[in-house]
């Protein structure tokens, strides 16, 4: 394992997992190549706050991230909601069909598969798990 980390489900607390995988992350990545991985944990961190946990204050959203050939796998767990709509094939959907660049809102699915070539959404018992996988 290379790094594992749980913060609260607060949007002020998002930044430390991306802040504390990427200093993890820089020796073997060089900084310029951790720019889409910090865009995109941070994307999919504020919608667990946002849409699973929906402003629960008291969730909590769990990172690790180990080795996987020559990329990262990523692995986000929530004890929040269940989606309300399968997100695999939303963001199948999304890829289709790119939203529009001045919307204000509903672009993070897309925004996922720009940053990660594999996303993968699972749930099970009461835990939202989102798998991403990132090159090396």
């Amino acid at each position: 394992m290379l790094f594992q980390m749980t913060i609260a489900s607060r949007l002020e607390d998002v930044p430390l997992l991306s802040d504390g995988l990427c200093q993890v992350l820089v020796s073997r990545f060089g900084d310029g190549n951790l720019a889409k991985l910090q865009i995109g944990l941070a994307e999919a961190a504020n919608n667990i706050v946002q849409h699973a946990c929906r402003g629960r204050r008291d969730g909590r959203i769990a990172l690790s991230c180990r080795l996987d050939g020559d990329g990262i796998l990523l692995v986000l767990e929530d004890d929040g909601a269940a989606p309300e709509r399968d997100l695999n094939e939303a963001a199948a959907e999304a890829v289709a069909n790119p939203p529009d660049v001045f919307a204000e809102s509903g672009r993070g699915l897309w925004l996922l598969s720009q940053c990660f070539p594999s996303v993968l959404f699972e749930r099970t018992s009461s835990v939202n798990r989102l798998t991403l996988r990132y090159p090396g």
